[in-house]
């Protein structure tokens, strides 16, 4: 009834539009892979497949005059489709290198698009970290599914992916609570998260285009003349891919007509002369209606306005995101190209952010970004652009530079601008920022050099302490290939069987008994030989890998305590490092627990050692990991004590028994005073609280004896022992440590 009503009152023009000749055409009809992908491929009520994709090629197909013939099937039968020829063009597939060696894709991108984690409204699930043991559904063969996988592994997070055909099946699966999480696209959510009940997380990942795509060299002209046309319409407003995105993308607005004004109208044209009362009604009523579409188009593109700002624009900065920065750095390449400048990228990261946002939260973390973004952009010029990439990245573009000395004044007064504290709420706090610079054409020409570039240099003002900028310098490129060639070769060390562990004892000074060892780890390179904890340990604190190193360490020192117990060597005690990173993972009480129960080990037997800088991000979550550590009787010593990091108060706060004093402070002793006096008031203030002092680095007898005289309850160091694998210690121990009263073993 609505066609008539529109075919009575409406007049369409009618233009005749030669079909464009296509040298590869396939036949009368073209085949269209088309698979549920709402709101770029869908069904109606009817049966008909639609959508912003479908809609799009019907209108090219009637212009050009070809006859399309739907094929319906997963996504997975279509990439078969394509490999085989049984399909001539595939709707909503994203772009990527890889697929572009198989497959011929349009140059203009239909629509962009990126990852999403959606999980049930009652979930807390807000970090890529927090996915960790969960059970995550991911759509088949999906190119967001892909990068998923690849992301995880990077971070180094253990889940269990569930695999289904479609994104409607992803969510289904969540809602029912066969998976924790699904990856879907954000158009795919958009629309229809709300009906399986589902939330967004948070979590954003791989930018993407969607793309039509064809056989790989084949049908060459139909990709063509999309092409061509898409760029037509993209240039028109009111054409039909503007239509068809505020159709699928908001379908709650809807045209009604009133079910009597349609009968009313076929009646006034039966008695037309007779009832012309009625036709001046109606032409008031068709006014009415007239401007109340007018209302709901304008609606629309208020809408497709808000789509655009949540494609190309930072929700919580409102500064433009990584989507649209590489097309602007292409235009500012060109332009500078022309007219003969030098270009600068800045890629600027905040200093020690992690530390705020796990201490402070997420809220407190999102208003220190705003703040940032801010005060960056108020360091620029009118015709540069700052761009947020995430986290705490920030990406700058800096045009029509004439002279460098310009970039060091916008990178200064960038520093400057980060001196000030930041009223977060709940308190100031202060951060800083390393800035990267890269410059076109002086170090590469390409948009995507460019920002490779400039965050290697940042990561080099990273190495420099932070706070301060670097440009990049070739050199940085092999530094960092260097490091990323040690994180693989270090990735394989555990399952290679490169790594081991040297003990070194530990004496109690009055008696000059060992009475226990600390276990360190060494690393056989094939490569590199023997590499120094220094060159690896850091690394791994940095990637993440130190936690199952950790692991590793406690589950192997733990076993080889107890082969000496069965060997009948006397009982001593394990120290072992732990680094922050353990906390931060909830696994160290567990993975305490079974390297005790698998060594049958009494748990007074280990020393876990922690460093002074976990002091700068201890939490309650921490607090209570010690305390029941401590409750299960496992001994906690602070390492390194004296390099300014801890506060007094958490020796009386927190269950620590030993203070290990830091070998800078042994070193000088007894000739330097200063170093005297700090070792002297270390086992003092030990003693009046009740804690056990171990000194480290002991490498002469002077030193020995003064720590002696100070009444210093245990000590290592190459005076006494040397660090030596296990079965050189377990020979020694049976030899050697009888007389280290004596004469100690060097």
């Amino acid at each position: 009834m609505k066609k008539i009503f529109l075919a009575l009152f409406l007049v369409f023009p009618i233009s005749l539009v030669s079909g464009h000749t296509l040298q590869d055409k396939p036949g009368t009809s073209i085949r269209v892979g088309v698979w549920n992908n709402p709101p770029i491929v869908l069904q109606d009520e009817g049966g008909q497949w639609r959508g912003i994709a479908i809609d799009t090629l019907r209108s090219i197909a009637e212009l050009q005059g070809w006859q399309l013939e739907f094929v319906p099937g997963s996504f997975a039968d279509h990439l078969k489709g394509l490999d085989n020829h049984q399909i001539d063009i595939l709707t909503a597939i994203a772009y990527s290198d890889k697929r572009a060696q198989k497959y011929s894709f349009s140059r203009n991108a239909l629509i962009s698009n990126w990852g999403l984690i959606y999980t049930r409204t009652n979930s807390n699930i807000g970090s890529l970290l927090e996915l960790e043991g969960k059970r995550v559904a991911v759509m088949r063969n999906n190119i967001h599914a892909a990068a998923f996988r690849e992301l995880v592994e990077k971070f180094g997070v253990k889940l269990e992916l569930v695999e289904r055909e479609n994104f409607s099946d992803v969510m289904e699966s969540v809602r029912a609570g066969e998976a924790d999480v699904g990856v879907a696209n954000r158009l795919f959510g958009a629309v229809n998260a709300n009906a399986y009940h589902l939330v967004e997380t948070g979590i954003v990942f791989n930018p993407i285009n969607i793309h039509y795509a064809a056989p790989h060299t084949r049908h060459k002209a139909i990709l063509d003349t999309i092409d061509v046309q898409l760029n037509q319409f993209k240039a028109d407003t009111h054409s039909v891919y503007y239509a068809a995105l505020q159709r699928w993308m908001n379908q709650s607005i809807k045209p009604h007509f009133p079910d009597w004004l349609l009968w009313l109208v076929l009646g006034l044209f039966s008695i037309v002369m007779l009832m012309a009362g009625l036709a001046i009604l109606l032409r008031r009523q068709v006014s009415a209606r007239t401007r109340e579409l007018q209302a709901e188009v304008d609606e629309r593109r208020k809408t497709q306005v808000h789509l655009d700002r949540l494609a190309y624009y930072d929700p919580l900065t409102g500064l433009p995101n990584r989507v649209s920065f590489s097309e602007t750095l292409k235009v500012a390449i060109a332009s500078a190209c022309r007219r003969d400048y030098k270009l600068a990228v800045l890629f600027i990261d905040l200093d020690r952010f992690k530390t705020i946002n796990d201490s402070l939260g997420h809220d407190a973390g999102d208003k220190l970004i705003t703040h940032v973004a801010q005060r960056l952009k108020g360091c620029l010029r009118d015709e540069d652009t700052i761009n947020r990439f995430g986290g705490d990245e920030f990406v700058a573009i800096l045009p029509g530079i004439i002279d460098i000395s310009n970039i060091d004044l916008v990178c200064k007064r960038m520093l400057r601008s980060m001196r000030a504290p930041f009223d977060i709420g709940v308190t100031d706090v202060y951060s800083s920022a390393s800035i990267g610079v890269a410059l076109y054409p002086d170090d590469d020409d390409t948009s995507d050099s460019l920002l490779q570039d400039a965050d290697v240099a940042m990561y080099h003002a990273k190495e420099q302490g932070g706070n301060n900028y670097q440009f990049y310098n070739a050199e940085f490129t092999n530094r960092v290939r260097n490091r990323l060639s040690l994180e693989t070769r270090l990735r394989h060390a555990l399952e290679r069987d490169e790594l081991r562990l040297h003990y070194q004892p530990i004496f109690n000074i009055a008696d000059q008994r060992p009475v226990g060892v600390e276990a360190l780890m060494r690393w056989e390179d094939p490569e590199r030989g023997l590499v120094p904890p220094d060159s690896f340990i850091p690394l791994a604190e940095e990637t993440g890998l130190i936690v199952p190193l950790g692991e590793w360490v406690l589950e192997h020192a733990c076993a080889q305590v107890r082969e000496w117990d069965d060997q009948g060597l006397s009982p001593l005690r394990l120290a072992v490092n732990v680094s922050s990173r353990q906390f931060e993972h909830n696994k160290l009480l567990a993975t305490v627990a079974r390297a005790l129960r698998n060594a049958r080990l009494d748990p007074q037997r280990l020393e876990l050692e922690i460093t002074e800088r976990m002091f700068l991000n201890i939490s309650d979550k921490v607090a209570e990991v010690f305390d029941k550590l401590k409750s299960e009787g496992v001994e906690l010593s602070i390492d390194d004590f004296g390099t300014g990091y801890s506060s007094l108060s958490y020796l009386k706060q927190l269950p620590i028994d030993t203070l290990k004093i830091d070998r800078s402070f042994i070193r000088n002793i007894p000739d330097d005073k200063s170093d005297a006096q700090i070792a002297s008031t270390i086992i003092t203030m030990a003693q009046g609280l009740g804690l056990d002092v171990v000194a480290e680095g002991i490498e002469t007898e002077q030193q020995f004896n003064f720590l002696a005289a100070l009444g210093c309850g245990r000590g290592q160091g190459y005076y006494m022992a040397r660090p030596q694998p296990a079965e050189d210690l377990a020979r020694w121990l049976r030899n050697d440590a009888p007389l280290a009263a004596t004469a100690h073993n060097r």
